[in-house]
């Protein structure tokens, strides 16, 4: 890999599509894969990661590391399982910082870290994609836009895309709990709203649910789930992504 974190924000603006599912599993999956992972939570309002890992008793996070107030070796949680690092926000949070001054801090310490990716799972809806300006000066980043197949879903991630178009923010679709029920939107509808083919297609599976009461990925509960091998593959296409660019960086000086 590059010197710098590839970093993979996950995202849409509609919530209850599985963003912060597939963020943990694809975050496990690449961990699987033999890459050095970090999974950072930036849900302020409700951060979720730690519960789905079962480190839910985390007491300093993100928001205290971003502030100054503790090392990131103090803030950062490892899921003994799989050894991710996850960098949880906090349940409680009561640090109150500006945004501007949370992205200099926050990853200024993130670039300079030996992480081969950086998984990030955003809130619902919009968020100021500036804090990741210089992932995305250098390159160093994709976004995943999560969506359903259904109406209201698949609009959202229309106006998700269009707001990584405005930020040169390269993105490629996910389409997740694709049921194939005659009411849903076909994938050619999809595709053809979102303007390309969806980069993967992972189907409803009934043991999500258990996996989150569990606090245990899925990839791991489940590996042979339809679910799980949806997961593997989009991680190693992301995985390949990053290594074609880090290749072509090094090629160019870089």
């Amino acid at each position: 890999m590059g010197k710098v974190p590839f970093g993979v924000i996950v995202a849409s603006h509609k919530g209850g599509v599985g963003k912060t599912t597939i963020s943990v599993n694809i975050a496990v999956a690449l961990k699987l894969l033999g890459y050095n992972v970090l999974l950072l939570d930036t849900d302020f309002t409700d951060p979720n990661i730690g519960v789905h890992l079962g480190l839910e008793d985390t007491d300093a996070g993100l928001l205290a590391l971003a502030a100054g107030k503790i090392t990131a070796s103090r803030a950062i949680s490892v899921h003994a399982p799989t050894g991710l690092h996850v960098l949880s926000c906090e349940l409680e949070g009561s640090v109150a910082i500006p945004k501007l001054v949370y992205a200099v801090r926050l990853f200024n310490i993130l670039l300079r870290s030996r992480y081969d990716f950086i998984v990030v799972d955003t809130p619902p809806g919009s968020f100021p994609i500036s804090i990741f300006n210089k992932f995305t000066r250098l390159g160093k980043m994709m976004a995943l836009i999560i969506t359903t197949p259904d109406t209201t879903a698949s609009t959202a991630a229309i106006k998700t895309a269009m707001m990584f178009d405005n930020a040169n923010v390269a993105h490629e679709l996910v389409i997740n709990m694709d049921r194939k029920r005659r009411y849903s939107i076909s994938p050619k509808e999809i595709r053809e709203a979102y303007g390309k083919k969806a980069i993967a297609m992972l189907p409803f599976d009934e043991s999500i649910p258990m996996s989150i009461g569990e606090r245990i990925p899925a990839v791991l509960l489940k590996s042979r789930s339809g679910f799980s091998r949806g997961i593997i593959a989009l991680a190693k296409i992301v995985a390949e992504r990053a290594k074609a660019i880090a290749d072509k960086d090094s090629k160019t000086g870089d």
